[in-house]
């Protein structure tokens, strides 16, 4: 048992005391009993203290596992002292692995066929063989890089999901364990371990790896669970206006006055940066200067090769309208800006603000979501939709920007009468984006001419 002479109640000696009590709030008490949960587990995995069942790990694997998903911002600040890269949430991150090790009772894992065809299907294997003990410290951050790299292209399902546990059991393996060379094989992601003030033949994980492992943890099951917390609304009673049959590129020709002031590209250049970068690469790449503000395109430099972000901002700050679309990094981010310098001329209001919510700051705004009496414009998986009254609306012909903000004005006029939060009237721009606008007949019909002789 940890020794402290701080007297509290939330003192952990058994695994059944861990499930009971919830994590204290106080810091002090909330410290004390992850600590002794985590003495719990070591106990019962040494053989001193008799095993834990399955069940049980589970639910504490839950618990712990909800704890982090819940306070994970509030608790990414580096430990003071001498656990020097360490954040409170690699703390309770060694603990999930160390549940998900005894769950599974120290057996390497397996990429069953059918995972490894979801895999292959969708272009992110990157290991030889599917029995994970022949694998690698590289093929475990490899794999880890490329699901980050595909994730706008995936779609929340079983498969990912079991593929993903895959990746915490072999996790778990390489952060708890001592291992040899041959298999960490990158040394900016070991140290050696000393015994008896000697190196020994042995290494073992650093605050980079742990790091790199708990942000794709995090991240992974933030955006599943974005995806998955609202249902798809039924589209019976609803006509998808499509691009075609609406106002949108007519209404888009209007717009592209905007491209021609410096002010309005720079902003679609800091606009991207925020949205480019891979899910939890802003962690990993800022590790080394915990506890600053690292911005996104500082990132860029650290996890893309540089000529990538070079050649984006060239085309924010140079190309044609024409050009930039082109890029898929930049087209709807492009459409979005637009449409947003619409809504700052027309009404004075910050469209991308109020009405769109993006995946990298959901997370924050769930309480707030589902009080939201007006349509909004969500971002996940890099697919946009219409969300309103707790449901998404999916256009059927795409999941793009332009096709999230018809739906969008489809709906506000079908629910909202076109207003929202009874002073911000849109009805013009809804009239424009909607309605066919009537073709006026100029020409007259001057019947038969006659030729007239002067009698």
């Amino acid at each position: 048992m940890f020794k402290t002479p701080y007297k509290t109640i939330y003192r952990i000696h058994t695994i059944e005391e861990a499930l009971e009590f919830n994590l204290p709030k106080d810091k002090t008490d909330m410290y004390l009993y992850l600590i002794d949960t985590y003495d719990v587990l070591l106990s019962a995995a040494i053989g001193t203290t008799p095993d834990i069942s399955k069940d049980k790990i589970q639910k504490c694997r839950k618990k712990i596992h909800t704890y982090f998903m819940d306070n994970f911002h509030s608790m990414y600040i580096p430990i003071p002292g001498r656990l020097y890269g360490w954040t409170h949430t690699m703390l309770i991150y060694v603990i999930i692995l160390t549940l998900i090790e005894m769950e599974y009772t120290s057996e390497y894992p397996e990429i069953p066929e059918h995972i490894h065809k979801f895999c292959v299907e969708n272009r992110i294997r990157m290991y030889k063989d599917r029995d994970t003990k022949t694998w690698k410290l590289h093929t475990y951050l490899d794999m880890m890089d490329v699901i980050s790299f595909r994730w706008s292209k995936l779609t929340p399902c079983s498969e990912l999901n079991e593929l993903l546990e895959v990746i915490y059991r072999y996790s778990a393996k390489i952060n708890l364990f001592m291992h040899g060379e041959e298999l960490m094989n990158m040394e900016d992601y070991i140290e050696p371990v000393i015994i008896n003030d000697e190196e020994s033949d042995y290494v073992k994980a650093t605050a980079q790896l742990v790091m790199a492992g708990m942000a794709r943890y995090y991240w992974f099951h933030q955006m599943i669970k974005q995806w998955v917390q609202w249902k798809d609304a039924s589209n019976e009673g609803i006509e998808y206006p499509n691009l075609e049959t609406s106002n949108w590129l007519q209404f888009l020709e209007g717009e592209k006055k905007h491209m021609i002031t410096r002010r309005f590209r720079d902003g679609v250049a800091d606009f991207v940066w925020d949205r480019l970068i891979n899910i939890g690469d802003h962690a990993i790449g800022a590790h080394d200067q915990l506890g600053d503000e690292v911005s996104n395109y500082g990132m860029l430099y650290v996890r893309f090769p540089a000529q990538l972000p070079t050649g984006l901002s060239r085309l924010c700050t140079y190309k044609e309208y024409e050009d930039i679309v082109q890029s898929s990094h930049l087209r709807d981010i492009l459409h979005c800006k637009l449409v947003h310098a619409h809504f700052r001329a027309a009404y004075d209001i910050d469209f991308i603000k109020i009405f769109t919510v993006w995946d990298i700051s959901m997370h924050a705004h769930f309480s707030a979501i589902d009080k939201c009496p007006v349509p909004l414009i969500f971002v996940r998986f890099k697919r946009y939709h219409c969300y309103y009254n707790g449901e998404i609306y999916k256009h059927p012909d795409g999941h793009t920007f332009p096709h999230a903000f018809i739906t969008w004005c489809y709906i506000l006029r079908k629910f909202c009468d076109c207003a929202c939060f009874n002073s911000m009237d849109f009805t013009p721009t809804v009239e424009a984006l909607l309605d066919k606008k009537e073709v006026v007949n100029n020409t007259r019909d001057l019947g038969a001419f006659f030729d007239l002789t002067d009698d």
